[in-house]
């Protein structure tokens, strides 16, 4: 007589419980299947003889029940063992049920639960229960849609639960190491990076024994340390991009009511297009979540603005920045408030006024406005309306936070508010005055809730950083599109600005898009050169990682930034930034501290190091030191020279992680401009004075006080020379002693491409007596116009300056007597400074920024290609 084909296999592990196991396994065998399922029994290394009498005695008397004995090696080892028997003998299995030895299953569990797998869409790889403990006696709901975001935030699913056969036949297995709890929520989340989504199966009536002590107590008390590890386990469930697309799917963060339109959109980022509903569709959802949180979902957070206002935001790229600093503040303050501000010229930049400080009720200008759920319930279950509405007044009722974005006034003028704020209290009342109130004080369950509610899916995402405080930034991007961000302390666009810059540019022309990310929060003007390079702009306003903290310890001598003394200290910081497929430090001192951090998050992570700096001892000191003091925190190191990469290597970073990306002009130039400047410069007289250029910062950096010498001794033939000295002071002392030696104007720094163009053209020789460079943009850019260099032996100046383009001097005094020497001579021998000039236009025009930073695009793919694999 052949046996029947089972269709279900139950696992059912036992230790310690012989005398329980009967009434699992007659359970079992009333389930109304039609075909009995097959069960096995796993001994996991049981002490207690009764557990393999009572076990043999099952499997010698029902054929569907069969034996395994195993040394002891925990739960998950003899669920695995029971997985692997079954699928051994039983090739027609659909799915597997584990049951606890000591649990209990309700009648024609298996025979619906079946019934509805096979029913449900086909990435449904498991069912999962209510839980209902007897013994100490409780109920536990968890019921409504099934979340993968909140299946990271908390385990929805007991292990007493239906699998698919298909993704154990694919090797899905209990993690063995795990053997003090939260076992199932990591095989359950190994389903689900593996595509499987689960489903609550209303029909599974798993009774669940519930002592005073057990193995869920104990689990419980160490509950950080087993969270801890099933986030380090399932590092890829909890990446941060793929954490944002879900929420951004299931459980959107904001409910945007745009003013005037009649209309609530549904979106975690505010650049993209989510659900539109009607005021009222949205009012009755919002009931609805309060009546039934686990089923339904409606926004934790509400903002008012009107289409102007977003508008212009995403144009900005300052969209996604605007909503994260509103939601920061409402961790304390009910509400807070946004308004573009006059910027008198075309800046960018956020400043954070006092509620105490703002006359005339300045809020109430406000073009954005957010408050969350938490305090919408609050107000719409208060019997009294006076502290909401008050916000319409010049003095409200509460306090909040007000937000002033500079922008171009050209952006935003004539976009008015539209009363942003009277709509965001007209909203309010709506809700609290809608008809659905009243039905939303029915319970839907007789159950307690045992897992978040659908609108608090948004935790989860913090607590992946740690903190409850930690508020990711709402930037959701498309699985195939890659992201890269350039941390710099400021912007003010010198050379590290300009490297950034340029670096983004050919990041964006392979394919990624770049994100221009600012340390403090301080005002910047983006010059035209960076028009179309950074999709967004975002202040950060954290001055610790802006800086030097001279107070710290040291490595090397160089201060190493306190922010890295507790990591727990900057969950903001890696809230903000750990969206981003990768991340590259243009010179933040503090931003090393953290970048550990975010390649944890699965950021890649690249140190841009530009120029080792000199104490007045001539000790090297600076943020190469910090990029070595950090380096197992970065993937890779970028250099602007040959020579800075060698040093790296000398210092014991392996040459993988070295990437030299040698710099090229700081700018783009066409080349007609280049051409007809070089001609102009052939047909100069001879006859005029050689006319000599310093542009630069005015600090002992760049030789300052050796310049001054040097234009103090020219003066002894005055006719031989013309000068010109462009920059701005950094230390006053400098540029004082610069004015009163000579009688030149110092001329303001440049920063349009037009004016530092037109300088270069007018010049016949750079002088620069740094003591101390990297590759300095100025010598690339003069020397392309054909503009011949003469500079001391600093950094790497010797790889573009070489005997037959300029003059490379000692780096010491003696520099300002051999300077001298070349002006001299060259102002006299005017065929030589042709030939240098020619030969150095010539050098450059082989240099640009696609040949160097095209390795650096390479790497980083091949990385992060490794990385997602």
């Amino acid at each position: 007589m052949t046996r029947p084909v089972p269709s279900v296999g139950v696992v059912i592990p036992i230790f310690k419980q012989p005398a329980l196991v009967t009434e699992a396994v007659a359970d079992l065998l009333d389930q109304d299947l039609g075909r009995p399922p097959a069960i096995v029994l796993v001994n996991d290394g049981c002490p207690f003889a009764e557990t393999h009498d009572v076990c043999t005695a099952l499997a010698t008397t029902y054929a569907s029940v069969s034996y395994v004995r195993r040394v002891n090696g925990g739960l998950s080892a003899a669920r695995n063992s029971g997985v692997d028997h079954l699928l051994a003998r039983h090739d027609e299995l659909e799915a597997v049920y584990f049951l606890d030895a000591d649990n209990r299953l309700g009648p024609r569990s298996l025979a619906l639960a079946l019934r509805d797998l096979r029913d449900a869409p086909e990435d449904v790889g498991w069912l999962y229960p209510h839980i209902d403990m007897f013994g100490v006696a409780r109920a536990h709901d968890y019921a409504g849609p099934y979340s993968p975001l909140l299946h990271r935030l908390t385990n929805l699913s007991e292990a007493g639960s239906l699998v698919r056969a298909k993704p154990l036949r694919e090797g899905v297995r209990f993690d063995e190491t795990m053997r003090l709890g939260y076992e199932d929520w990591s095989f359950f989340l190994s389903l689900l990076e593996r595509g499987w989504r689960g489903r609550h199966c209303e029909a599974l009536a798993l009774r669940y024994r519930k002592r005073g002590e057990s193995m869920l107590s104990a689990s419980t008390r160490i509950e950080g340390e087993l969270r801890n590890t099933v986030m380090r386990k399932h590092a890829r469930a909890f990446r941060v991009q793929d954490m944002l697309r879900a929420e951004q799917k299931d459980h959107p963060r904001y409910a945007v009511y745009l003013s005037g339109t009649g209309t609530v959109e549904l979106t975690t980022d505010p650049t993209q297009r989510g659900e539109v509903m009607s005021v009222p569709d949205f009012t009755q959802r919002f009931w609805a979540e309060v009546s039934a949180p686990r089923h339904v979902h409606a926004p934790p957070f509400i903002v008012a603005t009107t289409a102007p206002a977003l508008e212009t935001l995403r144009e900005l790229g300052l969209a996604r920045q605007a909503f994260w600093r509103l939601e920061r503040s409402l961790q304390v303050k009910p509400f807070a408030f946004m308004r573009f501000h006059d910027a008198q010229t075309d800046s960018l930049g956020w400043s954070k006024t006092d509620r105490g400080s703002i006359a005339g009720g300045g809020h109430r200008d406000s073009h954005l406005a957010m408050s969350s759920q938490n305090v919408l319930k609050g107000i719409v279950n208060d019997p009294s309306f006076g502290w909401c509405a008050s916000a319409t007044s010049d003095t409200p009722h509460f306090e909040f936070d007000m937000f002033d974005c500079c922008a171009p006034r050209s952006a935003w003028v004539g976009r008015g508010c539209d009363a942003v704020v009277q709509t965001m209290v007209a909203w309010i009342g709506a809700i609290r005055d809608s008809e659905w109130r009243a039905g939303a004080q029915v319970t839907a369950s007789c159950r307690p809730a045992a897992a978040a509610a659908q609108s608090n899916a948004f935790w989860a995402l913090r607590a992946a950083h740690g903190s409850g405080g930690a508020v990711v930034m709402p930037a959701v991007s498309a699985p195939q599109t890659r992201h890269i961000g350039f941390l710099l302390p400021l912007f003010r666009f010198g050379g590290v600005e300009k490297v950034a810059t340029e670096t983004a540019r050919v990041f964006r022309e392979r394919g990624w898009t770049p994100h221009l990310v600012i340390a403090a929060s301080e005002r910047i003007r983006l010059p035209e050169s960076a028009n179309g390079v950074f999709e967004t702009v975002t202040f950060l306003d954290e001055p610790r990682l802006r800086g030097w903290e001279w107070e710290a310890p040291q490595f090397l001598g160089t201060s190493v930034p306190r922010l890295g003394e507790d990591p727990a200290s900057h969950p903001d910081i890696l809230a903000a930034l750990s969206w981003l497929d990768a991340l590259v430090n243009c010179h933040s001192a503090g931003g090393n501290a953290v970048f550990a951090g975010l390649r944890a998050k699965g950021v890649l992570t690249l140190a841009h190091e530009h120029v080792l700096d000199e104490t007045p001892a001539g000790r090297p000191v600076g943020h190469p030191m910090l990029a070595l003091a950090f380096e197992h925190a970065y993937d890779g190191i970028v250099t602007c020279s040959h020579a800075l990469a060698h040093w790296f290597a000398a210092m014991g970073v392996p040459r993988e992680k070295i990437l030299p990306a040698p710099n090229a002009p700081g700018y783009a130039m066409a080349q007609s401009a280049v051409t007809q400047a070089l001609e102009r410069r052939r047909e100069r007289s001879a006859a005029e004075p050689l006319r000599v250029l310093f542009l630069g910062r005015l600090d002992r950096q760049k030789g300052l006080d050796r310049l001054v010498r040097l234009v103090a001794a020219s003066s002894a033939e005055p006719d031989l020379l013309s000068w010109r000295i462009i920059g701005d002071a950094v230390v006053a002392p400098f540029e004082k002693s610069l004015a009163s030696a000579t009688a030149i104007a110092i001329e303001p720094a440049l920063y349009d491409t037009g004016s530092l163009s037109a300088a270069y053209a007018w010049a016949d020789v750079l002088v620069l007596l740094s003591r101390w460079e990297g590759l300095p943009l100025t010598v690339l850019e003069a020397m392309r116009l054909g503009v011949t260099p003469i500079a001391t032996d600093v950094g790497a100046i010797r790889e573009v300056v070489t005997a037959d383009v300029g003059y490379v001097l000692r780096n010491d005094d003696s520099a300002i007597d051999a300077a001298w020497s070349v002006l001299s001579t060259l102002a006299r021998d005017r065929r030589t400074l042709r030939e240098r000039s020619e030969a150095a236009a010539l050098a450059v025009g082989t240099r640009s920024w696609r040949r160097s930073v095209d390795p650096i695009v390479d790497f980083v793919e091949l990385r992060s290609k490794t990385r997602a694999q």
